[in-house]
């Protein structure tokens, strides 16, 4: 019974998690919109004015839009950690990990251990925590590299092929001949 349930708040979570994502990746495209836009503007705002005549009416307009447009923009970016914070560490991917604890360290640089040490012992805390689930997301990745660099080298020694240029394998060094000719 107890494994049935530990299947049920895994599933919860990877259902929370997707959601989670699939908003960020909608606020993150829209936010990108939002941007090209602003850059048009601009560069509309530019030819306008390098342009004789009166077009300060349609100058203005293309500010306000710019602006509002800024404003949609802040929002995104609040529902994009909002909705990150409801994604377990578990779920997250290595990037948004490594975003995460970049983060998470600018913040204790900018805090004073003297006038805040709460603050500074649970962002020391949350820094530790989000370490160990980066290097878990990203220990599969290393192994897969370096076995596959392994079976090359191996592959390569075993079928009698020469090393005809340098290469970096450390750990097979006694067998690869790197510089025979």
């Amino acid at each position: 019974m107890a494994k049935l349930q530990n299947d049920k708040i895994s599933a919860e979570l990877d259902l929370t998690a997707n959601k989670a994502n699939e908003e960020i990746h909608r606020l993150t495209k829209a936010t990108e919109n939002l941007r090209k836009q602003n850059q048009e503007h601009r560069k509309e705002i530019s030819r306008l004015a390098a342009t004789e005549g009166d077009y300060s009416a349609e100058i203005k307009r293309l500010n306000n839009a710019i602006q509002q447009n800024t404003r949609e923009i802040e929002q995104n970016k609040r529902k994009i950690v909002e909705e990150e914070g409801k994604i377990d560490l578990t779920r997250k991917t290595a990037a948004q990990l490594g975003k995460e604890l970049k983060n998470l360290k600018r913040q204790l640089a900018n805090t004073s251990k003297a006038a805040d040490p709460e603050k500074y012992r649970t962002l020391e805390k949350e820094i530790r925590r989000v370490e160990k689930a980066h290097a878990a997301a990203t220990r599969s990745t290393r192994g897969f590299m370096t076995s596959k660099q392994d079976l090359y080298c191996h592959k390569r020694l075993f079928h009698g092929n020469r090393h005809d240029r340098k290469h970096s394998c450390d750990r097979c060094f006694p067998q690869c001949f790197q510089y025979r000719r």
